[in-house]
């Protein structure tokens, strides 16, 4: 029973000890980060059709995958910048994908006409 006890004691002891270590790296790390030049989110977007022949038949994962990645880069520029460069032709490849489920991409689009203040309805965005 002492012996357990004392690997336990040794092993809580060794993880201590490598976050203790680790911590003054990963703070290195985050201060280098900051000096990194900020790199263009999306540097390339093929148009639809390209994509529908990448997706060999799975479309509607495709459009999905993309859709999640627009969410991310709509809350990011809504926190940050309030520039949706991309948004529009996100939207657009994620419609030419699966155009049957074109309803959710009302979303963003609602939130940018409440943020606007504009009367435009969301489809146009």
């Amino acid at each position: 029973m002492r012996l357990r006890w004392g690997r336990g004691v040794a092993l809580l002891i060794a993880i201590i000890a490598i976050f203790s270590a680790l911590y003054p790296i990963q703070k290195h790390v985050d201060s280098l980060r900051d000096t990194w030049p900020q790199v263009e989110e999306l540097l390339y977007l093929p148009s639809g059709n390209m994509l529908k022949i990448v997706s060999l038949g799975f479309d509607e994962v495709a459009a999905d995958i993309l859709y999640i990645k627009m969410i991310d880069y709509f809350a990011t520029h809504l926190m940050t910048d309030h520039t949706y460069t991309w948004l529009y032709h996100m939207a657009d490849l994620v419609t030419t994908l699966d155009p049957v489920s074109s309803s959710r991409i009302s979303s963003p689009g609602s939130c940018l006409t409440s943020r606007a203040g504009s009367s435009r309805t969301p489809e146009r965005f």
